[in-house]
């Protein structure tokens, strides 16, 4: 019996390779994700893989999708990355990401913007301090100046748990964005 679940096991993970190779768009090996950067990373791109060393299995799976709506621009950024170590015993970890945002154009320079955030950490060796949760979502305006420069403003709630303490309350949050800022000296 051990035998023909090996086989199936075996079958099913050839499948996978096959159908990822075929069914993917893009997928790069070592390339950055980062939510900060958006001007130098191309969207609409997502990466997934697993790793080996000895004993220790590393995950990642990565996404950074930008759609062009009829109402709006929705931007999807997803951040995993997971380890597995065997030993006589199994510890796991655990880091997610994940930030949506919907932004809604009212003229020329101010779009009202919705965002969603999630993030997630949970590490099996740590008894008491093994799980990290924290969600929030705001809404609020983007001002853009100059060419692709920005500035915004949101307002919303959060929701924090951590050590089996649960937290909500309200987040205000002021961001720019200035790339083409140049600066002689």
């Amino acid at each position: 019996m051990q035998d023909i679940i090996k086989i199936y096991k075996k079958k099913l993970t050839e499948l996978f390779i096959i159908a990822f190779i075929l069914f993917s768009q893009n997928s790069y090996a070592q390339f950055p994700f980062s939510s900060e950067n958006t001007d130098t990373v191309p969207h609409n791109r997502f990466n997934i893989g697993t790793e080996k060393n000895v004993n220790t299995f590393l995950f990642t799976g990565n996404a950074d999708l930008l759609y062009d709506l009829s109402l709006g621009i929705l931007r999807i950024n997803q951040s995993y990355h997971g380890t597995a170590i065997k030993t006589s015993t199994s510890i796991f970890r655990d880091d997610e990401n994940f930030n949506l945002e919907f932004a809604v154009p009212l003229n020329k320079s101010i779009s009202t913007i919705f965002t969603q955030n999630w993030l997630y950490s949970s590490d099996s060796r740590n008894f008491g301090l093994n799980k990290l949760e924290r969600l929030n979502g705001g809404l609020g305006l983007r001002y853009f100046f100059l060419p692709r420069s920005s500035l915004e403003f949101t307002a919303g709630a959060e929701r924090n748990s951590q050590v089996g303490v649960n937290s909500v309350g309200p987040i205000f949050r002021v961001a720019g964005n200035l790339p083409d800022l140049a600066m002689e000296g």
